[in-house]
């Protein structure tokens, strides 16, 4: 599992290195699910919130992506109404 390893440098380096406005933690301990916040930017119809996101990594990361999907609701034209993100770039 080359996948588990990577992930967690990239954790180790998000804890480091990432912005405030976003933390990321993994649920329970298989590292293959991650629960996410996004706090709202300044300055935008978001600002204040905090929104929870869901992230599964697939065993064939990084040549498969994550599913991520918003677990609180939220209004925007990229998210569905089950918290999908909706952009055809990340389909292929």
């Amino acid at each position: 599992m080359a996948w588990l390893k990577r992930i967690s440098n990239e954790h180790k380096k998000l804890i480091k290195n990432g912005p405030n406005e976003f933390n990321i933690k993994p649920i329970g301990d298989t590292m293959a699910d991650w629960e996410a916040m996004i706090m709202g930017p300044s300055d935008t119809p978001y600002e204040g919130g905090k929104f929870k996101l869901r992230i599964t990594i697939p065993n064939l990361y990084p040549f498969s992506p994550p599913t991520v999907v918003f677990t609180t609701p939220i209004y925007h034209p990229n998210i569905d109404t089950a918290g999908n993100i909706c952009l055809d770039i990340l389909k292929s």
